[in-house]
């Protein structure tokens, strides 16, 4: 994962993983994937099904606007 998160940094994307436990980000701080070169934006999983997942796609959008990037047309 950590070479993934990489290699989407390096053309300016980034990870977003949904549905995560809290136990996991508390575990994963920043500091640590700092050492290991890894940004990953977490989004933890809720009561409500696909609700992180819609979190994580409404950040990836709003990121990619400010960054006047533009979405392929699956993405539309």
């Amino acid at each position: 994962m950590a070479d993934y998160a990489r290699r989407l940094d390096a053309v300016g994307g980034q990870l977003h993983l949904s549905g995560i436990d809290p136990r996991i980000r508390d575990l994963w701080t920043d500091e640590l994937l700092a050492a290991h070169g890894v940004s990953i934006e977490f989004h933890p999983a809720t009561a409500t099904i696909g609700e992180s997942t819609l979190s994580a796609y409404a950040e990836a959008r709003i990121r990619l606007r400010d960054s006047g990037g533009e979405l392929g047309s699956e993405g539309r």
